[in-house]
């Protein structure tokens, strides 16, 4: 999850790609929720 909010973070960015330092301040600032799961996976199949 950290992986692809960086990527587009430095995506974003015209200067090109932040450092790990900068990445981490900003992690600091707006830390990213606990993944929920709110669909199951495996429920079972609709009977037709």
């Amino acid at each position: 999850m950290r992986r692809l909010w960086r990527k587009w973070l430095d995506r974003r960015s015209s200067r090109g790609r932040m450092n790990g330092e900068r990445f981490a301040r900003i992690e600091a600032a707006y830390p990213l929720p606990s993944v929920v799961v709110v669909h199951p996976v495996y429920r079972p199949a609709a009977n037709p």
